[in-house]
C-alpha cells in the first residue's frame, strides 16, 4: 500500500511531466493550446457539476438507485479536477473516466425493506376456554 501511495505522490507527476514534454516535442507549441483548453474544460465541468449535481442525485434517489447517481457525480468531479491539472496523462485519464460505463454494483437498485410480511391470529383467552 505504501508503494502505491509513494508512486502516486512521486511517480505520477514525473510521468506526467515526461509525457507532456514528449507530446510537446511532437506537436510543438500546440501543447499550450491543449493545456489551456483542458484547463477551461475542467473549469466548465466543475461549474456545471456544481449546478447539476443536486438534480442528478435527486433523480437517482427517485429511481431507487442512489449509488449510481453519487458515483457518477464523483466521477464527473474527478474528471474536472484531472482536466485542470496540467498534463497529458491526467487529461487522458479524465477522458477515460468520462466514458459512460457503469459497474454492475452501481446498477443494482436498492431494496426497500420497509414492509415485514407475515400472518397473525388474534388469541383471546376468554374465547379459547369456550371452545
Amino acid at each position: 500500500m505504501l508503494r502505491i501511495v509513494l508512486f502516486v505522490v512521486l511517480g505520477f507527476p514525473v510521468l506526467e511531466l515526461a509525457a507532456t514534454l514528449w507530446v510537446g516535442s511532437l506537436i510543438g507549441g500546440w501543447i499550450w493550446v491543449w493545456l489551456l483548453a483542458s484547463f477551461l474544460g475542467g473549469v466548465l465541468i466543475l461549474k456545471g457539476q456544481r449546478l447539476g449535481a443536486p438534480l442528478l442525485i435527486m433523480q437517482a434517489l427517485r429511481s431507487g438507485n442512489p449509488v449510481a447517481g453519487v458515483l457518477w457525480n464523483v466521477r464527473i468531479a474527478l474528471c474536472g479536477v484531472l482536466l485542470i491539472v496540467p498534463g497529458v496523462l491526467s487529461d487522458l485519464l479524465a477522458l477515460l473516466l468520462l466514458l459512460p460505463w457503469q459497474p454492475k454494483l452501481a446498477t443494482v437498485p436498492v431494496q426497500q425493506d420497509d414492509v415485514i410480511e407475515g400472518e397473525y391470529r388474534r388469541v383471546d383467552e376468554r374465547f379459547e376456554r369456550l371452545r
